[in-house]
């Protein structure tokens, strides 16, 4: 009997038609990779834009109704014959304030020339009498005039319209509108 030594095959670690596509990533497939990536982020980098203008146009729509629901709420804090709430001419009285982002306050307006205010306030007053809510609306040619027996004004309106005059995205400009009736 005699020995038999088997030597071990040295296997080949690929298949010899395989060895270059299995070791390294070619041109072709790294030009693949880089414009299947490139249209998904052009895809994708539109909704990015518009949620910017859209978070802005909600910012904008926000301070709009802010402005105005503070200015109606102002006035009806105040007592019913106060200054503020009386007319003296014609059946309304409309006042004009312009608001600056600098220092954050409204200024009685118009603004002068050298200055661009963000947003514009024009508060109107209106007084009626309870009859004018037999027909449940009220109409602004029911308004009563500034000569009118104060005895006979029972309803006040408070009218705030707010406009965006500057700001990051002017072609959308806000325009709100708050309307509130005092009883006396």
């Amino acid at each position: 009997m005699g020995l038999v030594l088997r030597t071990a095959r040295a296997r080949r670690p690929f298949p010899a038609g395989r060895r270059g596509r299995e070791l390294g990533v070619s041109l072709v497939e790294v030009l693949l990779a880089s414009f299947l990536f490139l249209a998904i982020s052009l895809g994708v980098v539109p909704m990015f834009t518009q949620s910017m203008v859209s978070n802005s146009s909600g910012n904008d729509s926000t301070k709009a109704s802010n402005f105005a629901r503070a200015r109606a709420e102002e006035l009806m804090q105040l007592p019913f014959n106060h200054l503020d709430l009386t007319i003296e001419a014609g059946s309304e009285k409309t006042t004009e304030e312009y608001y600056v982002r600098d220092d954050g306050t409204w200024r009685a307006g118009p603004a002068p020339l050298d200055v661009t205010p963000e947003w514009q306030r024009f508060t109107t007053i209106r007084q009626y009498s309870v009859a004018a809510l037999a027909d449940d609306t009220i109409e602004v040619s029911e308004a009563l005039d500034a000569g009118t027996d104060p005895s006979l004004v029972q309803l006040k309106e408070i009218q705030v319209d707010i406009e965006q005059i500057g700001g990051l995205l002017t072609s959308s400009a806000k325009t709100i509108t708050v309307r509130t009736f005092r009883s006396h």
